[in-house]
């Protein structure tokens, strides 16, 4: 929503439209029609490269276009698992999704913060359990790692997991398979 002179404040700024909230949704098919029947600048292209959109990033900075190149570099290898570091709020989970995106389009993404969950209740999460495998487990539970299937799994604050989680997830990567807490079946993982 833009009130009074903020829109000029937009428009500054180098906004071509602008919409004062719902009530100026009409305009938006004449907008619309503006971009398409207008010849783009080279000034006015937001993508860095012409994949950008399907991997819901853009910019036209250095570091947006070797953040570009590098997912696909990525998404290209058969690098599995990938490990994305950076501080938080920089755009790893963005990364991630967009590595995905172009990899496997169509599959799941799962996501999940590795902080916000107890060691147990993580391991319950990633890899499911069956039923009576602890006190409150009243029925076999499909874990984390099992849904992603053949899309991706991306762990968040994994630096946060209790080593022994960590261990244990570290022999899922090398070997592929896993098993349910409190179960025997080895279960393949392709995510």
């Amino acid at each position: 929503d833009v009130s009074g002179n903020s829109s000029q404040t937009f428009l500054d700024a180098g906004a071509n439209y602008y919409l004062n909230g719902p009530k100026d949704y009409h305009k938006l098919n004449e907008i619309v029609n503006k971009i398409n029947g207008t010849a783009v600048k080279d000034a006015d292209v937001f993508f860095a490269d012409e994949f950008a959109a399907s991997v819901a990033m853009v910019g036209k900075s250095k570091a947006a276009i070797h953040t570009l190149k590098m997912i696909k570099v990525v998404a290209a290898s058969q690098c599995n698992p990938v490990l994305i570091i950076g501080e938080t709020g920089t755009g790893k989970e963005v990364a991630a999704r967009a590595v995905h995106n172009l990899r496997c389009p169509g599959q799941p993404f799962v996501a999940v913060n590795c902080a916000a969950m107890t060691a147990n209740l993580l391991e319950s999460e990633l890899f499911g359990h069956v039923k009576g495998s602890f006190t409150s487990a009243e029925r076999e539970k499909t874990g984390l790692m099992e849904l992603a299937a053949d899309g991706s799994i991306f762990l968040d604050e994994i630096s946060e997991m209790p080593l022994d989680l960590q261990a244990k997830l570290l022999r899922v990567i090398q070997e592929k398979t896993f098993r349910k807490v409190g179960g025997t079946e080895e279960i393949q993982c392709k995510a």
